[in-house]
């Protein structure tokens, strides 16, 4: 991060502090932009307002657990809206998310949650024909690990924390952490080419300048419009999909699997103009 210390200065001038405060202007001025959460087991239509009302709950929970900025979290939730609500509430508390792309199993999450020093891992119950249970059970000894919340009352192999339970937790609001734009907001894992998983760190300042570089902006006759985000949840073009439209007021659409037929069926009820992400045929 030494290269970017002589530019920090100008940043902080500009107000770029972080992520948050940006997108928390942004849906203050628009709170109505759409946003479709496709799915056949947690579907969801809901807006940037009833959004970031979402992830005040749970940073109000997640700090009452005790998690402070610069405590890590790893996801291996779906692109779901509790996903989205989660990386939000991270946001504002200073948190280091670190979403897993879900075919990463015991092993893989493992080196993770124990190279991260994460301090809180959250998942699905029951996801496709992932048994998240087992997956659970063939963890490592993971000493910094404190809290495991599970979304779903699945049967667990360990003691667990309920989402819903989780949610009930908060009462205060949770503090926002005064971010600056080097601060460390995410890792993103990627396949080892040679050897383990590899981490790509991301700043505030970095990761939303990815947000806005990914995809042009709309043109203005395509405001109104949504975007289909097609990608695995984990993965950069999925992270950055949740973080445009709070950051440039473009609707959009999430996908929490590969199937044509709910997509097909997603196009056809809202009004989309683009899509990108990682197909697989």
């Amino acid at each position: 991060m030494r290269h970017r210390e002589p530019y920090l200065p100008d940043w902080r001038a500009l107000g770029l502090h972080g992520v948050r405060p940006l997108f928390e202007e942004a849906a203050a001025a628009d709170p109505a932009v759409p946003l479709v959460f496709g799915s056949k087991q947690r579907p969801l239509v809901t807006t940037t307002g009833e959004m970031l009302a979402r992830a005040e709950v749970v940073a109000s929970a997640f700090h009452a657990l005790g998690l402070t900025a610069g405590d890590v979290i790893v996801s291996q939730l779906p692109n779901w809206a509790e996903g989205m609500a989660a990386a939000l509430a991270a946001l504002k508390l200073g948190l280091v998310q670190v979403p897993v792309v879900d075919i990463y199993g015991a092993a893989e999450l493992s080196y993770i949650l124990r190279a991260t020093a994460a301090k809180a891992l959250v998942v699905p119950g029951a996801w496709r024909n992932i048994d998240f249970a087992e997956r659970l059970a063939a963890l490592d000894a993971l000493p910094a690990l404190r809290h495991v919340v599970v979304l779903g009352d699945a049967a667990m192999p360990r003691p667990v924390l309920r989402w819903e339970d989780l949610l009930a937790s908060g009462s205060a609001p949770a503090p926002a952490h005064p971010a600056d734009p080097g601060d460390v907001v995410l890792l993103n894992f990627t396949s080892g080419t040679t050897a383990a998983a590899k981490g790509a760190v991301h700043s505030h300042a970095t990761l939303g300048g990815e947000a806005r570089r990914i995809m042009p902006v709309p043109e203005p006759a395509e405001w109104g419009r949504l975007m289909f985000w097609l990608g695995p949840a984990g993965h950069i073009g999925s992270i950055v999909g949740f973080l445009r439209p709070f950051l440039i007021g473009e609707g959009a659409i999430y996908i929490d699997r590969y199937d044509a037929t709910l997509a097909l069926d997603l196009i056809r009820a809202h009004p989309v103009s683009r899509c990108a992400g990682a197909f697989r045929l």
